[in-house]
């Protein structure tokens, strides 16, 4: 899962250098917006899982990407929050089902507003 999540930092750093990682309305909506209004309602799964991935975005992802409109995430941005992350997070699997979770988001909202 960290690879994925690596994987997409080094599609999205591509993305950002070609201009491409924009959101067609504008990009205006923040990701915890994006979050509240069309990822979270469309989750499904466990209620279990449902809780982890509930947890990890309310307590990692929205207090430090959050209030950053889609247009304007960079990888510089999130080159900072998996530093944040190994600094502050001690367990390994968790900062990888975070990074996960984000990454799950992310490539959402790109698919969302791609089209």
């Amino acid at each position: 899962m960290l690879e994925d999540a690596k994987a997409w930092l080094r599609r999205a750093a591509t993305d950002e250098e070609r201009g491409e990682f924009v959101d067609p309305r504008d990009g205006s909506v923040t990701l915890a917006d994006y979050i509240a209004t069309h990822w979270t309602p469309g989750r499904g799964g466990a209620p279990k899982t449902q809780d982890s991935q509930e947890r990890r975005t309310r307590l990692h992802i929205i207090p430090y990407l959050g209030q950053l409109p889609l247009r304007s995430i960079a990888a510089s941005d999130l080159r900072a929050f998996v530093a944040n992350l190994e600094s502050t997070v001690s367990s390994v699997d968790y900062q990888r089902g975070i990074l996960s979770e984000l990454s799950s988001i992310l490539e959402a909202a790109r698919a969302r507003y791609s089209d």
